[in-house]
């Protein structure tokens, strides 16, 4: 933010609201969404079918409202050229892709698994246990991360 000129207060503020109200969507994101699809028996299909419309009424009110409560605070633009270089951010690519694929399969996988009598949870555990090596072979190499703590999943860098 210091970089770009911005106040960081909008911005914290827009990431926690969307972080919440984002949840709204899909059954897996918070605790209250999975006792609701449980207790109407809903696949992950029909749960985010049934909530779309409410997400996207959530998701336009919390914009008006920051966008009121923020207004003078938000720049029209700011300088694109002092973003940093996205090779400065993503430390490994091969890694990333790897994480988004992951991501992307297991987004899929919860509406498909169901049709095959598979529960979503196996597809999340499964794409998991994919990123979860990387997690552990990267560990503190001069990254000033700390190492991935349980020993046992340190172990399976090697896979």
């Amino acid at each position: 933010m210091k970089r770009l000129r911005l106040p960081a207060a909008p911005y914290i503020v827009l990431c926690a609201l969307v972080a919440n109200v984002g949840s709204l969507l899909i059954p897996v994101s918070n605790l209250t969404n999975l006792l609701f699809a449980d207790a109407f028996h809903l696949t992950f299909a029909a749960f985010t079918a049934r909530m779309f419309v409410p997400q996207l009424v959530a998701l336009a009110t919390a914009y008006a409202l920051l966008l009121r409560q923020f207004r003078r605070e938000l720049p029209e633009r700011f300088e694109v050229g002092a973003l940093a270089e996205p090779s400065s951010v993503v430390e490994s690519l091969p890694y990333f892709a790897l994480c988004v694929a992951a991501l992307a399969v297991a987004l899929v996988g919860y509406f498909v698994a169901p049709l095959a009598g598979i529960q979503p949870y196996v597809v999340a555990f499964a794409c998991g246990g994919r990123v979860a090596p990387g997690i552990a072979r990267r560990g503190s190499h001069g990254s000033g991360r700390a190492e991935f703590p349980h020993p046992a999943l340190r172990d399976t860098a090697s896979l």
